[in-house]
């Protein structure tokens, strides 16, 4: 490009600018310092210099920008040079000519762009990152670090805590202690018995529920026997409550008496005389109340009361509670000789008795407040020392086969089943029996006293009626069966 004329360099530019500390327009016109040395810059690439959103401008330059928004046409405008019909940066030919060598450090240190040329070129702003982006992948960061470190630093902690809380023995002693510390219970058993002596066979079901809540409980048994064929059945029931009253009832009687006098044949007399009694208990509840143990045994109804009392502060003894658990902890009578793994969320153990263990048990509970208060209330409760030497290991045979097996919850360390297989064979008789029991702890539990009964006097009534002298003036007892 041809040099030119020296008053170009010193022609002021007519554009206005802003100026980037005080935020308002200057009129003063403001130019590019004078180069020491005599060629001049790359003029189209000067004017197309644009300033990075990285820059952090002042508040002023900021106020300056506003403004500039306001006026895109008047911004955008390229200075014109006086003498020239092209706009500096305008793309034609002559503007993109080469430009002559430039010494490079010597450009750089005498080259300054003024404040006009910057406040007169385009500003590209990029949109910054999203607060609530940087704060999710912040949190994100945040948790993944806790993470690790409860993993690196509580990680070894958390698994021998749960190595010890899972340990089979610790898991075994707790579940007797809730049992024994339990507020309700309720226990829901079977009892089945098969025999065989080769020339009949015999099957015995006995289905069992106890419930037991402070000083209340109750006990409903069926039965269920068949043997040659036929089959007898028998409901019972039982509970005590609050009051000490207790009640008992029998159903289903008229069958088994049915069987019984198809198997022993009796005067028709007796037999309508027993249906008669039978009509009147079946299924109905005999009340035994308090004033009726007292009429028949003053002593029976004042031990009673004497026991009711002794387990009622029992449960409120957390002293006692703690010697019966401590001493437990210290003679574990009861032995895991086999792990079965987990079922059903229970963990399961083959288990056998030490009756070395069971001894030493026995002589610790003797110092509790509860044994000193039903000794009191009742001497039978005492155990001498002779008692206690007779425990020992029942003696074994080569024919029977015991097994007890138990599945306490994994978390709650609760009894959830209970079982006893014996199985025995010898030339002569084939048998088995299976005991079951599969306790519920700490639910609701509700011993309703019946709203009618049948009072132990009346029932005597009815026995002196069927055993006494009948309307017909025959006695029972003079007829044999």
């Amino acid at each position: 490009m041809p040099d030119e004329p020296q008053e170009i360099k010193n022609q002021p530019s007519n554009t206005p600018h802003f100026d980037e500390f005080s935020g308002h327009e200057n009129t003063e016109s403001t130019q590019f310092e004078p180069i020491k040395e005599d060629k001049l810059p790359i003029e189209p690439m000067i004017a197309s210099i644009k300033v990075s959103n990285t820059v952090q401008p002042s508040a002023g330059f900021m106020a300056s920008l506003s403004e500039a928004t306001d006026k895109p046409a008047e911004m955008q405008q390229p200075n014109q040079v006086p003498g020239s019909n092209s706009a500096l940066g305008s793309g034609s030919a002559a503007d993109l000519a080469p430009a002559p060598t430039v010494n490079p450090v010597s450009f750089a240190n005498n080259m300054r762009i003024s404040d006009s040329t910057i406040s007169q070129q385009p500003i590209q702003i990029t949109e910054p990152s999203s607060p609530s982006k940087f704060s999710k992948k912040k949190k994100l960061i945040i948790g993944l670090i806790v993470a690790l470190l409860v993993v690196v630093i509580g990680g070894g902690s958390a698994f021998a805590y749960v190595s010890w809380y899972q340990n089979p023995q610790k898991v075994l002693v707790d579940a007797v202690i809730n049992m024994v510390t339990a507020k309700t219970s309720v226990y829901n058993s079977n009892l089945t018995i098969n025999v065989d002596d080769g020339s009949a066979k015999a099957n015995l079901v006995i289905d069992a529920v106890a419930k037991q809540a402070k000083t209340t409980g109750s006990l409903d048994v069926d039965f269920k026997f068949v043997y040659s064929g036929n089959t007898y059945s028998l409901k019972s029931s039982g509970l005590y409550d609050d009051k000490g009253d207790i009640y008992v009832k029998a159903s289903e009687l008229k069958p088994i008496m049915a069987e019984l006098y198809n198997l022993f044949p009796m005067d028709q007399t007796i037999s309508e005389s027993v249906d008669k009694f039978i009509d009147k208990i079946d299924g109905q509840w005999i009340r035994i109340s308090s004033d009726d143990t007292k009429a028949y045994s003053q002593e029976y109804s004042k031990t009673q009361k004497c026991i009711n009392i002794a387990i009622t502060e029992f449960e409120k003894n957390k002293s006692d509670i703690k010697l019966i658990t401590d001493q437990y902890q210290k003679s574990p009578f009861i032995v895991i000789d086999k792990e079965l793994g987990i079922k059903d969320g229970n963990f399961g153990y083959q288990l056998s008795t030490d009756f070395s263990a069971s001894k030493d048990f026995i002589i610790g509970l003797k110092a509790t407040k509860l044994y000193k208060d039903l000794v009191a209330c009742d001497s039978n409760y005492d155990i001498s020392d002779n008692d206690i030497k007779s425990v020992k290991e029942p003696s074994t045979n080569n024919y029977a086969t015991i097994v007890s097996t138990i599945w306490i919850s994994v978390w709650g360390h609760q009894i959830t089943k209970f079982e006893t297989n014996v199985t025995g064979i010898d030339e002569f008789i084939n048998n088995s029996a299976i005991f079951t029991i599969e306790p519920i702890f700490n639910e609701k539990v509700e011993i309703v006293t019946p709203e009618s009964s049948i009072s132990l006097t009346e029932l005597q009534s009815y026995l002196k009626e069927l055993y006494g002298f009948t309307d017909s003036g025959y006695s029972i007892n003079d007829y044999s069966i």
